[in-house]
């Protein structure tokens, strides 16, 4: 594995749906992956899948919006592979949905602190390491609902284009160091999270333009390669050429 490429990576929300999908195809890029998130018996199935493909990955419970868990989760993947190159920050919720005067305050701070919170706790525990290595690739996985009204879900919306602010801001803190900040939306994917959405009726269930949690992961898969590092601080789709992007800088 070349000095480029990434040594060991953090997944949040690893144990189901998208980061279930990214730390498999990290793995399996022969990257060990620790993998986050609040349920312990999903974690450990993704580990054990991970194991039994023969890749590594160690799985630790945490709540995102803990810093001490999440100070801990870092220190344990240093303990277990080194310091980490590669944060992908996917934990999120959508507690809050309905209309926004109908929803209880505790769902908003919730969907807030997970999807904001959480990722600046990760990034914040990462950044360190990553800098004195000059090193490191952080992935915030957005959604689509952070550039366009989303009845139903307007706190999920709001915290997801905060986090293409928070990526735009921390490339732009972050450049020249050898640190990439990238934002990922990877299209419609019926995740739990969104499966929830539909039954909800916040969210269309037409299929017509539905995506695989698999083309998340084979791009993740390639920004951990080095094949996005031109392109710190913009949104990236899964369906975007990182090709044709990169030559366009």
């Amino acid at each position: 594995m070349s000095a480029h490429e990434s040594r060991c990576a953090i997944v949040t929300g690893a144990g189901r749906g998208i980061g279930r999908a990214i730390s498999l195809a990290l793995a399996a890029a022969d990257i060990p992956v620790v993998l986050v998130a609040r349920t312990g018996r999903e974690l450990h199935e993704t580990a054990d899948a991970i194991g039994d493909a023969g890749g590594r990955a160690i799985p630790v419970t945490a709540d995102v919006r803990d810093r001490a868990a999440v100070e801990g989760a870092v220190a344990r993947a240093v303990e277990e592979f080194g310091p980490p190159t590669l944060l992908v920050n996917n934990a999120g919720t959508a507690e809050a949905v309905g209309r926004l005067w109908d929803v209880e305050p505790d769902a908003v701070q919730s969907d807030i602190e997970t999807n904001i919170l959480g990722t600046y706790l990760a990034t914040r525990a990462v950044l360190p390491s990553m800098l004195a290595g000059g090193h490191g690739r952080i992935v915030n996985i957005t959604s689509s609902v952070a550039g366009r009204p989303s009845p139903g879900t307007a706190a999920y919306a709001a915290a997801k284009a905060a986090l293409v602010s928070l990526t735009r801001s921390l490339a732009a803190e972050t450049a020249g160091t050898g640190i990439v900040v990238i934002a990922l939306e990877p299209g419609f994917v019926r995740t739990a999270l969104v499966e929830k959405l539909i039954a909800a009726g916040a969210v269309d269930p037409d299929t017509k333009n539905e995506l695989g949690a698999e083309l998340a992961a084979e791009t993740v898969a390639r920004i951990a390669a080095g094949k996005a590092d031109g392109l710190s601080g913009r949104v990236i789709h899964v369906l975007d050429d990182l090709d044709a992007l990169s030559s366009d800088r």
